[in-house]
């Protein structure tokens, strides 16, 4: 048996690959291009997170340390009283 081969169906293989190589390279442009913001914007997403906790633990932080000065300033008065008491 002789096995046929065409050159004019080689050809039209040839033509339709090439006709569709623009399309897959685009199509795979738009995919890696989705990927990447994907990956972007769950990064944002994250430092946003952190950067709210970390507010929230000064903010907490802050708090805490303004009554512990208003402590130290009752304890100083304290202080004063006791001197002028034990001092007369």
């Amino acid at each position: 048996m002789k096995q046929r081969t065409s050159v004019h169906s080689d050809a039209g293989i040839l033509a339709r690959k090439s006709k569709l190589l623009p399309s897959v390279l685009i199509g795979l442009l738009i995919l890696i291009t989705g990927i990447a913001l994907s990956i972007s914007n769950k990064r944002k997403k994250d430092t946003e997170f952190a950067y709210k906790e970390t507010r929230k633990a000064l903010a907490f932080l802050t708090l805490n340390f303004n009554r512990g000065v208003e402590k130290m300033a009752y304890l100083e008065e304290f202080e004063c009283a006791k001197k002028k008491i034990y001092n007369y």
